[in-house]
């Protein structure tokens, strides 16, 4: 009898990179990661603009994951205070 430790595809949950649950939607990446990742994009597009001869756009491993983790969470506080779900129906 062959066993195997891995649960069936069916079983496993999808799961995004910050912790949020990805179940039933065929991404890689929740709603909140996606802008996460264009602030980010943005931040370094602004600072290039004014730095453009800079010889990289490197920050700390620690600084880009307290960054990642202000941005997430200024983004989630955004939603709550400014979207309902009838304004998050209609931009869909």
């Amino acid at each position: 009898m062959n066993r195997s430790s891995t649960a069936p595809e069916s079983d496993k949950r999808k799961i995004c990179r910050c912790g949020r649950d990805l179940s039933g939607r065929g991404r890689e990446l929740c709603d909140v990661c996606v802008m996460v990742d264009e602030v980010m994009d943005s931040f370094g597009e602004v600072l290039v603009q004014h730095f453009p001869h800079a010889c990289s756009g490197d920050l700390s491993p620690d600084r880009t994951i307290r960054l990642v983790h202000a941005i997430d969470e200024a983004i989630v506080e955004w939603i709550d205070n400014n979207v309902t779900e009838e304004t998050h129906e209609s931009a869909s």
